[in-house]
């Protein structure tokens, strides 16, 4: 099985992540911490490492599951 890179909608790589991930398939969503000043308060926030992307390993020769999506995560997934 190969692993590839899944592209998501702004600031939806959490849960996209979390949905590839209940259907078995193994996922990797790379997360950085960074001390931000949000509102003159300094913060440690984790963002995406790379924004807008996570890995998933799978066979893609195997549709298996795709048709089972959710509808509403098989809408974002489509028009994303």
């Amino acid at each position: 099985m190969q692993w590839y890179a899944i592209n998501t909608r702004p600031h939806q790589e959490k849960q996209a992540e979390f949905h590839v991930r209940q259907f078995g398939l193994e996922t990797f969503l790379p997360l950085l911490k960074e001390n931000r000043t949000i509102r003159r308060v300094p913060k440690t926030v984790v963002t995406p490492f790379l924004p807008g992307y996570f890995f998933a390993q799978f066979d893609i020769r195997s549709t298996i599951g795709l048709s089972a999506m959710p509808e509403e995560f098989a809408r974002s997934w489509n028009s994303a």
